[in-house]
């Protein structure tokens, strides 16, 4: 006990320890001191979601390796720039590309060392396997490639263990939370990481439901990255690290590895710290009853605690205690259903004696456009033994409808039977009518979009008819007045009306543009970044440079894709438009706007870029940008529609993501589109 006490006490003081880096003066050579003096600024991409390694929050790098960063910049005396990213594969992509200089935590890999050089490891965690907790200790990894096991996207384990077992069942996860939440709903065996991580995230979320089930003999070597184009870079930091003394690297480990790894049998220092914190929950309570205050709050407690520990979300439904959500329960053999009070005023029904009914009662009171489909997939959940997760519409007693979600998991005997479905069933009406409220909200704010847009197109078109039709009619009189001067030449006569017939061709062309734009297009098709700048421009190049400002385009990217063709030009034409207000209303001397298109690395994704020179957009308002009904147009009568339905269409209707920033000339819009066929 006197251990167990020790070793929490260590903990909560090393929680609290402010620690200082000693600054320690590199011994640089005269090369890396005038490239550290040129470069001026090193930019960082880093794992934004690997705690406690490390972590993006608010902006701010956090974590084990912030911590190491911390020192190295003392170090080197330059300051590194956080480059802010939202996965790690666009933090590989962005070192890649170029757009940082180092990855602060990173496992060398065949394929990274083609364009990043690694320093020596400077953090080292051996790789384990995450189960539930009812799973035996696994010796080793062979023992369990024909099941499914988790690792996260773009990390280096995926493709060293490809590499040592080629038929392992590996699935790619987006994040260690959605790794360990499948292990935990059973959807796979296990999740791959190294342990501080998995120790880590378990001590978060998941106390009592996962386990570190196994220990291997790989370890997860880290290191710093650096761009391989210049050298010098790795060199610096590798003395940067090797300086870092045994006193600050165990600081850094203090301040944020709260709880020492235990490994599968170390059970006494386990029971132990249950024991401790059973003894004071015990005191806690003994307390609150004593003063005789807030009974029924600790009967919640005791409910949500016993959830909390035993992963079994369904038993706190047998406290009876949620509001608005009935709970019941369906004896698949028997062919019985109980309902608790709640679920009988969900269907406006009374109460039965004997609470129980037949399944055909409540099969009746399912929707009728909803009914096949509940059928089967809850005949799919009883197949799959998964959680069965399901919203429909039912018809209560009184003739009305409401919406309801219904939740339910299934117990089965030894051979497979199912034997009890129980499970909870909510009234959504009110958040249904209400996402149907804002769905036809912004329908409507899309088609106020779509009119306005409309204003703009018509005076672009008849911006360019003007010179077709003054050619037109100089031809024309130039004809007549040649009848009457008697003048009759007709290889002359044929010139000129080939000339009305080009410019009557123009006219036409100009006019499908306008047609096809407004099409209504209910179905994706299959078309290009390249062709949906190219049908904007075809219309509103000759009105924007008519008013001396300059279009750039670098469109590199020639992915097909399925997308609303339509709608993602109406995105396009708005942006645009925004950068010509915007260099209009500044005055710029030298307006440019500038179109790119790029394919990121692995081809998964493609980017439209589209900015300006004028300024960029003030940083107390640039987060509002995206708000319905927010404009910065005040004298020109702005609606604030456009670029609100610019991010509805973009992240809604195409699945992609719309963002803005500002560089040093301007803003900054990036359009980010997946290069899927198949959706």
């Amino acid at each position: 006990m006197n251990k167990s006490l020790l070793f929490i006490m260590l903990s909560l003081i090393f929680m609290n320890t402010i620690f200082a880096s000693t600054k320690v003066k590199l011994n640089l050579s005269q090369d890396e001191n005038l490239y550290l003096k040129n470069k001026k600024v090193i930019k960082m991409c880093v794992d934004p979601n690997w705690m406690p390694f490390e972590k993006i929050e608010k902006g701010k790098h956090i974590g084990i390796a912030a911590d190491y960063i911390n020192i190295l910049s003392e170090g080197i005396e330059i300051p590194i720039k956080l480059v802010l990213t939202t996965s790690w594969r666009e933090s590989l992509s962005k070192a890649k590309n170029r757009d940082c200089d180092i990855l602060s935590l990173a496992s060398q890999t065949e394929t990274r060392k083609k364009y990043m050089n690694f320093t020596s490891s400077y953090i080292t965690a051996p790789i384990v396997i995450a189960t539930r907790s009812n799973i035996p200790f696994i010796n080793n990894l062979s023992e369990v490639l024909d099941k499914k096991l988790a690792v996260v996207k773009g990390y280096s384990l995926s493709e060293r263990l490809k590499k040592l077992y080629p038929n392992i069942n590996l699935v790619e996860v987006n994040s260690i939370q959605e790794g360990l939440k499948m292990v935990s709903y059973n959807k796979i065996f296990g999740y791959l990481d190294n342990s501080i991580v998995i120790n880590y995230e378990i001590q978060q979320n998941f106390i009592g439901i996962i386990k570190i089930s196994g220990k291997f003999q790989e370890n997860f070597k880290l290191n710093i990255a650096t761009r391989n184009d210049e050298p010098l870079l790795n060199k610096i930091f590798q003395k940067a690290i090797n300086n870092i003394n045994l006193e600050q690297k165990q600081n850094i480990f203090n301040k944020w590895i709260l709880v020492k790894q235990i490994s599968e049998t170390d059970y006494n220092l386990i029971i132990q710290i249950i024991l401790i914190f059973t003894v004071i929950l015990i005191i806690i309570f003994y307390f609150l009853i004593r003063q005789n205050k807030l009974k029924k709050e600790i009967e919640d407690l005791n409910y949500n605690l016993e959830a909390k520990i035993n992963t079994a979300m369904y038993d706190l439904l047998e406290a009876k205690k949620l509001a608005k959500m009935g709970i019941w329960s369906f004896d698949i053999q028997k062919q019985k259903l109980i309902w608790c009070d709640e679920t009988y005023k969900i269907f406006d029904m009374h109460r039965r004696k004997d609470r129980e009914l037949k399944l055909k009662d409540y099969l009746s009171l399912i929707h009728l456009d909803d009914s096949f489909f509940i059928s089967r997939m809850y005949n799919n959940h009883l197949e799959l033994k998964n959680e069965f997760h399901e919203t429909h519409k039912i018809v209560t007693h009184s003739n009305k409808t409401k919406w309801v979600e219904v939740r339910c998991i299934t117990t089965f005997d030894k051979d497979g039977r199912p034997c009890i479905s129980k499970g909870t069933i909510q009234d959504i009406t009110e958040k249904k009518l209400q996402d149907i409220k804002i769905q036809q909200k912004d329908k409507q704010m899309l088609h106020q979009s779509r009119l306005a847009q409309m204003g703009e197109m018509m005076s672009m078109i008849a911006h360019q008819w003007r010179q077709p039709l003054n050619a037109i009619s100089l031809t024309s009189s130039n004809l007549q007045l040649k009848c009457i001067m008697d003048e009759m030449d007709k290889d002359f006569f044929n010139k000129e009306l080939q000339f009305i017939d080009e410019y009557s061709q123009h006219l036409s062309t100009t006019i499908d543009d306008f047609r096809s734009f407004f099409k209504e297009n209910k179905e994706k098709e299959v078309t290009t970044l390249i062709h949906i700048v190219n049908d904007i421009l075809n219309i509103v190049r000759i009105s924007i440079e008519n008013k001396n400002i300059k279009i750039i385009t670098d469109l590199k990217c020639h992915l097909n894709f399925k997308t609303y063709s339509n709608e993602l030009k109406q995105v396009v034409l708005n942006l645009i438009k925004n950068a010509e207000d915007a260099l209009l209303e500044n005055k710029i001397d030298n307006p440019v706007i500038t179109i790119q298109t790029i394919c990121n690395a692995d081809c998964q994704n493609q980017i439209l870029i589209i900015k300006d020179n004028a300024g960029g957009i003030n940083e107390d308002i640039i987060e509002k940008v995206f708000d319905p009904y927010f404009s910065t147009k005040k004298d020109k009568d702005g609606t604030g529609l456009g670029l609100y339905m610019s991010k509805t269409i973009i992240e809604e209707h195409c699945g992609g993501k719309l963002t803005v920033s500002n560089d040093r000339d301007g803003a900054v819009f990036s359009v980010v589109l997946p290069s899927y066929l198949d959706k």
